[in-house]
């Protein structure tokens, strides 16, 4: 199954300056526990803001130049890719076993949610300072419906939409 999983704010907030501009460990917790064991993918800037490789988990990044190595190196670089929707609709059919959670960021998001099974959204409430949006909603042709709505703290609620078929 093909995931995404964001946080944003009130506004579509994701990102400032290619990191998150709120801290809410509780939303981390949840991020580890679903993704963990999966094959996670992003785009360079996401990787480089990492302070250390995801644990536990298989990691593709997408970029055009060379990633940032200081903590490591991911599991797979795909450099110049023409079709990152195709690319990992073939990681998928590698792999049927394992779930796939697109991560980040922005551009990545855009061209890979209308191909996602199924979107897990963290509310974060308030709203921040940020120069980086995304609403899956402006991104996707087919239909989803909120299988899910659950309060991980009094600052912020996953919603899990599900792809109708």
């Amino acid at each position: 199954m093909i995931n995404l999983i964001y946080a944003s704010d009130e506004n579509n907030g994701i990102g400032k300056d290619n990191t998150l501009p709120w801290r809410v460990p509780e939303d981390l917790v949840k991020f580890k526990e679903l993704t963990e064991g999966s094959i996670v993918v992003m785009g360079g800037n996401t990787w480089d803001s990492l302070p250390v490789p995801l644990k536990d988990r298989t990691t593709v990044v997408f970029s055009n130049s060379a990633v940032c190595t200081k903590n490591g190196y991911p599991d797979k670089q795909i450099k110049g890719s023409i079709s990152i929707k195709n690319d990992v609709l073939t990681i998928k059919d590698s792999f049927p076993e394992r779930d796939i959670f697109i991560i980040g960021g922005a551009f990545i998001y855009k061209a890979l949610a209308p191909i996602c099974d199924r979107i897990y959204h963290t509310e974060i409430k308030g709203e921040y300072d940020c120069d980086t949006f995304f609403d899956f909603r402006e991104h996707v042709v087919d239909k989803y419906i909120l299988l899910d709505s659950t309060e991980i703290s009094e600052r912020c609620t996953l919603n899990t939409y599900t792809r109708v078929k």
